[in-house]
């Protein structure tokens, strides 16, 4: 009986030995799960639309806003994570999408507010030091939450 015994206890060493570092390095990997949650809404002129999104830090996050034609794409800048870069377009729309100024592109410092307000236009890119009144699309709301640094 003692044979046997002893036989289970180092049948269960050698699995721990194995088993246990293998789960702790496991749980020390990239978790499939998001870095940080996007809550999104656009007040469209016709519509809104909302939603949310499970994003990556590794990668951009893209939203889409179906009836509006919109895809903004998402990620961060620096190391930190604390400067989000936010790109605008419409695949399905010609001279689309841009925000204030003119431009296809902003940056927003998370740790200043969480609630990212901006407005989206359809028309043209700025040149130079034109004025230019594109025609506007609506608002994009975007709470950012869930930071996992």
């Amino acid at each position: 009986m003692r044979a046997l015994d002893s036989g289970r206890g180092s049948r269960l060493r050698r699995i721990s030995y194995f088993v246990i570092p293998a789960l702790l390095l496991l749980f020390n990997l990239p978790a499939a799960a998001a870095d940080y949650i996007v809550a999104y809404a656009l007040d469209g002129i016709e519509n809104i639309e909302t939603g949310g999104a499970e994003c990556e830090y590794r990668s951009y996050c893209d939203i889409k806003f179906e009836n509006a034609g919109v895809l903004l794409s998402l990620g961060f800048r620096d190391a930190r994570h604390t400067s989000l870069g936010i790109r605008a377009y419409a695949p399905r729309r010609a001279n689309c999408c841009f925000f204030s100024d003119g431009v296809d592109s902003v940056s927003r410092d998370i740790r200043v507010s969480s609630l990212i307000r901006l407005h989206v236009y359809e028309g043209h890119r700025r040149r130079g030091n034109e004025f230019k009144q594109n025609l506007p699309i609506g608002v994009v709301y975007l709470k950012i939450s869930d930071l996992q640094r």
